[in-house]
């Protein structure tokens, strides 16, 4: 269609010719011109001897064109053989028949799968989207995202019981000194990053008091870890200031460390998972049935405060724990990838990738395929413990050295 005006693959239109066809068709005309002469002259050539065959058996056996050739495809061949080679004439001048049925085939077939992925977007937006969302635009992904299955919080919750009865046990051991350390969740970092004004940034940060937005900047971007202990960067305070030197961020992890791993996908969806995370170890701090569980272990009753009940078996509290976070992460889990479901931003389709046809469609499913690999990553991105409480981790290496 001269009316339409061909594209680069920068999408800059290209030079017409005023007349057609262009040169360009014409050399093409010329080149199989002389393709098509070829092979007439050679069809030619097995016809006559064809011909002279079956006049020769024809006189031989007296029954017309001879006894080895079919009678009826005959005279049908011999007139496709005229129709497919002979040359055409006008615009189509230097072709054969048979090659004109050829570009006819391939002009009507190139554009079958890209019309075919067109038309599934018209059905897609009308009838699956509830017609909510135009072409380029299908946001509502409904069952676009795989629902991972939520990970076991069985260990998280059973170490965060450990980490606050040993919280527990140390306040109440160090609550005879005169300024006893508080102990709580803090980020740490191996290094240390200089302000844009040259000036040294924190080594730790108190959880408790630090968004998650802020405990990213703090890491750039890679895994949180976070200690369960009390900092010390005093050197004014010698004795602890060399315990705690060759600390990361000079945070000693008395009752243990935890880590929740970087993620680095582009979704928003897998950031709010790994935000989820953040939260779920801030509330199991903060969680009441957790704290009196860590009095019930660490502490005799005379230490215990007023009213903690521990008549329950450390089994079945654990096990309601457990079930409790674990319904918790499915609803929160499941309002997420519906967020993500209904996110035109990461679910749309561009024009540019629309008007890329067949291979657009394949582009958009490594699309899909890629941001469901993405949110299964960031789901199974749950919190690991790295260290147990600090005296356990030293029995534990005693151990593991009388035993080799």
């Amino acid at each position: 269609n001269t009316a339409i005006a061909c594209q680069d693959i920068n999408g800059n239109d290209l030079p017409t010719p005023a007349n057609y066809p262009f040169p360009s068709h014409l050399a093409l005309h010329q080149l199989l011109a002389l393709y098509s002469q070829g092979i007439f002259i050679i069809g030619v050539i097995i016809l006559l001897y064809l011909v002279t065959v079956i006049v020769g058996e024809t006189a031989t056996t007296g029954s017309p064109f001879g006894q080895r050739y079919n009678k009826t495809w005959v005279p049908i061949r011999i007139i496709l053989f005229f129709t497919l080679l002979t040359p055409m004439s006008g615009p189509n001048a230097g072709i054969n028949l048979g090659q004109r049925i050829v570009f006819e085939a391939a002009h009507k077939g190139s554009v079958f799968a890209t019309n075919g992925w067109i038309y599934f977007n018209k059905t897609l937006s009308d009838s699956y989207l509830s017609n909510t969302q135009s072409i380029l635009t299908m946001g509502k992904g409904s069952d676009l995202i795989a629902k991972p299955r939520i990970p076991e919080v069985n260990a998280l919750v059973k170490f965060m019981s450990v980490v606050q009865a040993c919280q527990r046990a140390e306040m109440t051991m160090r609550s005879e000194e005169d300024t006893p350390p508080e102990i709580n969740p803090y980020l740490v970092r191996s290094f240390q990053i200089l302000s844009f004004d040259n000036q040294p940034t924190p080594n730790y940060l108190d959880m408790t008091s630090t968004t998650y937005e802020a405990a990213r900047k703090y890491a750039n971007n890679g895994d949180l870890i976070i200690r369960f202990g009390f900092p010390n960067d005093d050197p004014n305070k010698i004795r602890q200031y060399n315990l705690h030197w060759n600390y990361k961020g000079k945070v000693k992890p008395i009752c243990g460390e935890i880590i929740i791993p970087a993620n680095n996908g582009n979704l928003k969806a897998s950031d709010k998972i790994n935000e989820l995370y953040y939260d779920l170890l801030l509330d199991m701090w903060e969680d009441k049935a957790i704290k009196q569980a860590a009095q019930c272990i660490a502490l005799p009753k005379s230490k215990r405060d007023a009213g903690i009940d521990c008549t329950k078996s450390n089994q079945k509290l654990s096990l309601e724990l457990i079930t409790y976070y674990h319904q918790y992460l499915d609803e929160k889990l499941q309002k997420l990838i519906n967020q993500a479901s209904d996110d035109s931003d990461d679910w749309n389709i561009p024009e540019q990738l629309m008007k890329k046809g067949w291979a657009g469609a394949a582009i958009w499913y490594n699309r899909v395929a890629a941001m469901n690999g993405e949110i299964s990553s960031a789901v199974f991105g749950i919190p690991q413990p790295a260290k147990y409480p600090f005296v356990m981790e030293l029995v534990a290496n005693k151990k593991r050295l009388t035993t080799v």
